[in-house]
């Protein structure tokens, strides 16, 4: 039990003399709840001046630097696999790109000072304003409010998403998240050129490999319900498709 002296601007109020019983009464009752308010709200902020306030001191808030584009560009972690446990279309699955893009939208409806988006694949990267002063620009929140917000958006639009094709989810995905500074327009473009870049790249070659497995796949399946029985030639193509 502690004992202590309320402020002088803190001082409980008293109820009017002279009301009637009920009013009288109803004052009672608000004015005990006001006072326990003043009174909660003083022994919090007295407690908090205690001994153990200097842990305070070990904390390190890491400014990202004023005048430059921030960068935050979020990226799936192990999402090969995910992609494979919950059968994504190859080379691209529409609705998996339509999810990402409700996350990203997510992302830039709360923060008002991210100029464009660039998604592409399992990455998002969000421009912030040169002059953006989110967070007092403090590199950690930034980051782990942007990574937070799209990983919970992903999982929150899922259903919404595969509902047509009664996709579950098995386990949940997670995103890391880094913070790039770029001084200049012409670094800011060269930056969203070289996502392009990768974006071209990757497309011509999943599209090109998927779709020579497909085909291969197909006259597979076309030699299976052609060769009779005890044909062993089928059987050895699949191995070496396997192997490749």
């Amino acid at each position: 039990m502690f004992l202590f002296a309320l402020p002088d601007h803190a001082k409980p109020l008293v109820a009017p003399v002279g009301c009637p019983f009920v009013m009288h009464y109803c004052m009672r009752r608000l004015l005990n709840a006001v006072n326990k308010k003043i009174i909660r709200s003083y022994q919090s902020s007295a407690m908090a001046l205690s001994r153990f306030e200097y842990v305070k001191q070990f904390e390190h808030e890491d400014k990202l630097l004023s005048n430059c584009w921030i960068v935050v560009r979020i990226d799936g972690k192990g999402f090969h696999r995910f992609c494979n446990v919950h059968k994504f279309d190859k080379p691209n699955d529409p609705d998996a790109l339509q999810l990402m893009n409700m996350a990203g939208m997510t992302v830039m409806q709360e923060f008002n000072e991210i100029a464009v988006a660039f998604g592409q694949s399992d990455e998002y990267s969000f421009v912030f304003r040169r002059d953006a002063s989110i967070y007092q620009r403090r590199r950690d929140k930034l980051v782990s409010y942007v990574a937070s917000l799209f990983t919970s958006a992903y999982m929150f639009h899922w259903d919404r998403i595969f509902h047509s094709r009664s996709l579950v989810i098995r386990y949940p995905p997670s995103f890391d998240a880094r913070a790039v500074l770029y001084p200049t327009d012409d670094n800011l473009r060269d930056y969203l050129s070289w996502r392009q870049a990768d974006v071209h790249v990757n497309n011509l070659y999943n599209t090109t490999f998927w779709n020579l497995v497909a085909s291969v796949q197909h006259q597979l399946q076309q030699r299976t319900d052609y060769v009779p029985k005890g044909n062993h030639s089928v059987t050895e193509d699949r191995q070496c498709v396997r192997e490749k």
